[in-house]
């Protein structure tokens, strides 16, 4: 509990270098070096251009016109100790924290009039353990406070670390402090009570909310809260609001693709990192799941090359994965040329799974059962349904059982029959894996269906495996059978095919779909990729003798026909087409054709009422009352219905926008419409 308050209090960790002198030059300061101030020979004219430059925003070329002072400062006399003042003034604007440590070793009376720098320094002080010195400048500053707000949360971080919960909280509760100022001290009072009073918790959260209602720390604690008490879609809401409200924050984005991948969304997981790379600079740990994700689910639409992998720790270990051909997962001989390989092994999880990956690629299933059997991430894994899968699939490889109750593997503990995983195809494979364990455990002679086991007696079992739950570009690159055999699930040819749709495009895809053997959801895909392809006329073909059934094959074959008329603008027709399949006609996607046929046609009046009435079930419906609420003026509803929208679509710019904008006409800045309906 200790360790992740720190962790979630703390603005940044210091390392606090103790040495003998009082000035150094930063990383930052030696970059600015090229933009030479031009100096004067006049001391008060010097100081007058520092001073207007730290004020202008410009500290570090500041210190090019302080460090010629540097003999003056060292005298200790009145004109030294005005420019070692300014001297902390601008180390506190940069801020460089290593800096004004120096400096208060060198000189601490320079930080008697300086509260902001004393702050600083304080806070680096008790976060590094150094607690004398945290007292001494504490004492500085004790009934003189003009930031009481600030040094009240420093009060209460020093009885969190002395391991006196409810001293802080006391402390905390003692005082409040109006708008913005409260929110830091509200947000520590939340967290102290996040384990013991989750309710009394969230309610700090609401009333920092509430004091200040964009402020992304907020929004992004409460997204961590709910989504620990079990609220997903609540949870998913406010990461995003959280990541719209500090857009160019990548640990925001980076907390955001997290949520997906935590929850089996994968493409959005990819759509966020993708969007992140392309629009801020990347760090290191944050570029390596990107890497990966790009590796095992679909590529990214950014090229990352030596060049844009900024230095760091890991950054060998991106290149090497990098530099792999898109298909292969490790090359051995070439991981351990890295200096230092061993480490990587030790410390990253990406090298697990590409290793084992590579494994089962190879059909060395001796290997991939000691990396299952030696996982020194399985208490952290990114998905402990996929290890799960690939124990039960190399079990019955190897033992001809999917029971792992007397296999060696270590039976990772997950809930039998979730569903969470089966997020795209009815018959849920890792649902039908641990069913039909459970069913080997309690019935040796059980005998599973011929089709699943035909799958797992095939050299497509772990690929399979991977496609079901959305990791793609794995699936595809472990794919040795080009011709689904018919005796397979159903499924199977067709999330081959949209994977290679979403990964290669769609003339991959066609040219797959039609060696497969055909099946209505086949027929159907084809017809969809005509469409995208503009065969307007094939696809129409295809689809026709598709609307007849009433399954959802039917269905939407027929949307797909209604919405191909209506861009003819052959209106009469789509809704023919409508009425002509009566499941389609009850369904959502049937009112949305409609809808949009009503709104071409101008009877706003239908439009309005059609579109109401699947608001919960069409992205389309959300898009066109999120406008309708903001022409309104209501912003709560254009609020929430343009973060559902975004739920969707995480990746949309325009969305983004959206909701930055709403955000701000209720804080009484109100945009106009542009001509293309964006906000």
């Amino acid at each position: 509990m200790k360790k992740a308050l720190i962790g979630l209090l703390v603005v940044c960790f210091i390392t606090i270098v103790v040495g003998t002198s009082y000035w150094y030059t930063s990383k930052d300061e030696a970059t600015e070096q090229e933009e030479q101030v031009v100096l004067s020979d006049n001391p008060d004219e010097d100081y007058d251009k520092a001073l207007s430059l730290i004020n202008n925003g410009k500290p570090l070329k500041a210190i090019q016109i302080i460090k010629k002072y540097r003999a003056t400062i060292e005298t200790d006399n009145e004109d030294g100790n005005r420019w070692l003042d300014l001297f902390v003034k601008a180390s506190t604007e940069i801020p460089d924290i290593r800096q004004l440590v120096f400096l208060y070793q060198y000189r601490p009376s320079s930080f008697k009039n300086n509260e902001d720098a004393s702050l600083m320094l304080a806070e680096a002080y008790l976060i590094t353990g150094k607690m004398e010195e945290y007292h001494k400048i504490r004492e500085m500053w004790k009934g003189r406070e003009s930031k009481s707000n600030y040094w009240l949360n420093i009060d209460a971080d020093f009885l969190i670390l002395d391991g006196r919960r409810n001293d802080a909280i006391q402390l905390l509760s003692e005082h409040s402090y109006e708008g913005k100022d409260d929110v830091n001290r509200l947000l520590r009072l939340s967290l102290l009570n996040i384990n013991e009073n989750p309710k009394k918790s969230w309610e700090h959260l609401v009333e920092a909310n509430q004091k200040d209602p964009n402020n992304a720390t907020i929004l992004s604690y409460r997204a961590r809260l709910l989504e620990a008490t079990g609220q997903v879609a609540l949870a998913l809401s406010e990461y995003i609001a959280a990541s719209a409200a500090d857009s160019d924050n990548l640990a925001l984005r980076d907390q955001l693709g997290e949520f997906f991948i935590r929850h089996k969304r994968y493409h959005q997981a990819v759509q966020v990192y993708e969007e992140s790379l392309k629009s801020l600079e990347p760090i290191d740990s944050i570029l390596l799941k990107a890497v990966f994700l790009g590796k095992v689910i679909e590529p990214f639409d950014v090229e990352v090359t030596s060049d844009n992998i900024p230095d760091g720790k890991i950054k060998r270990l991106i290149e090497y994965i990098v530099n792999l051909p898109q298909y292969q997962f490790w090359n051995e001989e070439t991981f351990t040329k890295i200096p230092n390989h061993q480490k990587y092994l030790d410390t990253q999880q990406v090298t697990w799974w590409l290793r084992l990956l590579s494994s089962i690629d190879n059909n060395d299933l001796t290997n991939a059962e000691q990396l299952l059997q030696h996982n020194r991430f399985e208490d952290i894994a990114w998905s402990p349904e996929v290890t799960l899968a690939l124990k039960r699939i190399l079990n019955y490889k190897l033992n001809n059982s999917l029971s792992l109750e007397n296999s060696p593997f270590k039976i990772t503990n997950l809930e039998k029959n979730s569903e969470e995983v089966n997020t795209k195809w009815k018959v849920g494979f890792y649902t039908q894996l641990n069913n039909f364990a459970e069913e080997q455990e309690l019935n040796p002679e059980f005998e599973m269906p011929e089709n699943v086991k035909a799958l797992l007696d095939s050299p497509l079992a772990f690929s399979v495996a991977l496609l079901a739950i959305g990791w793609d570009e794995a699936a595809l690159a472990m794919q040795k059978n080009k011709i689904i055999p018919e005796d397979f699930p159903e499924w199977v040819a067709y999330a081959y095919t949209q994977a290679l749709r979403k990964n290669q495009g769609d003339m991959s895809a066609l040219e797959y779909a039609t060696m497969q053997h055909q099946t209505p959801p086949m027929e159907l895909l084809t017809g969809e990729i005509m469409i995208s392809q503009n065969n307007r006329d094939a696809a129409i073909v295809q689809l026709e003798k598709l609307i007849v059934e009433d399954d959802n094959v039917g269905v939407r074959a027929a949307w797909l026909l209604s919405l191909l008329y209506i861009n003819d603008g052959d209106y009469a027709k789509a809704k023919e087409i409508v009425n002509q399949n009566e499941a389609f006609s009850k369904s959502a996607l049937g009112v949305e054709s409609l809808a949009r046929v009503a709104l071409l046609e101008g009877d706003l009046v239908t439009a309005d009422r059609l579109y109401k009435s699947i608001e919960g079930q069409s992205s389309e419906a959300k898009s066109y009352l999120a406008r309708q609420a903001y022409q309104e003026k209501n912003w709560e509803r254009a609020k929430m219905l343009t973060i559902e929208l975004l739920k969707e679509y995480p990746n949309s710019v325009i969305l983004r926008q959206n909701l930055f904008k709403i955000m701000e006409a209720q804080n009484g800045n109100t945009p106009e419409l542009n001509n293309n309906g964006e906000i």
